[in-house]
């Protein structure tokens, strides 16, 4: 078994990194550095900046990198519902993104904070990137007559106003949402039928309808 990783309030640079259970970094500042993250879920990131590095993940990464700043970083492999960018009063180093690369990661219900647009570079289609939810959920909520499209336009109401882009992978979303559409559309038969009214069609669940109608929307980037 390989030694536990343990840095902290330390300038790394130019090293090659296997981070797995139980590994911490910790208000480091990590430059030209490559991160293989081989138990995402267990590896600790707090407070840390990180400049030219490399992220690479096996399994999937639930990772909310609290308090971290990116600056030209590269991520490689799955994410799942992480937070990036996202400051914490916990840590005294300010979190943020800068011209960081996406494209080849997989990422989905994924959030990003204290950056611009314009310094992300983020994968295209099957993922669909909504900029400015919160801002922009009152004009989304056209689109709420196809069910995922609905979840999604319920969620950006909820969403905090400093979120700048959310990115979903819409079919493993429209897979996870699938179940509790279908539990709804249910619970709606149930009411239509005891007020005699006709049964509501079955949802149709299509990542190629969902598609086109994101395509309506200018501040959406597939």
């Amino acid at each position: 078994m390989a030694d536990r990783i343990e840095r902290r309030g330390e300038v790394v640079t130019g090293e090659t990194l296997h981070l797995q259970s139980n590994d911490v970094i910790f208000e480091c500042r990590m430059i030209d550095c490559e991160l293989r993250i081989d138990r995402p879920r267990a590896a600790t990131f707090l407070g840390s900046t990180f400049v030219n590095t490399t992220l690479k993940v096996t399994g999937t990464s639930t990772e909310s990198w609290n308090g971290c700043f990116f600056d030209s970083c590269t991520f490689q492999g799955k994410y799942y519902s992480c937070l990036f960018g996202n400051t914490n009063d916990q840590y005294r180093f300010e979190a943020g993104l800068r011209t960081c690369d996406f494209t080849g990661a997989t990422l989905n219900l994924c959030s990003f904070l204290n950056c611009t647009p314009d310094d992300l570079r983020l994968p295209g289609w099957p993922h669909a990137t909504i900029f400015s939810p919160r801002t922009n959920a009152a004009d989304f909520a056209d689109l709420a007559t196809d069910p995922v499209l609905a979840s999604i336009h319920s969620s950006m109401g909820n969403t905090s106003t400093q979120v700048v882009a959310v990115i979903y992978n819409i079919p493993a979303y429209c897979k996870q949402s699938r179940q509790g559409i279908l539990e709804r559309w249910e619970v709606d038969k149930l009411f239509a039928k005891a007020r005699a009214n006709p049964e509501p069609p079955e949802p149709v669940i299509s990542p190629d309808a969902i598609r086109a109608l994101l395509q309506q929307k200018p501040y959406v980037f597939m």
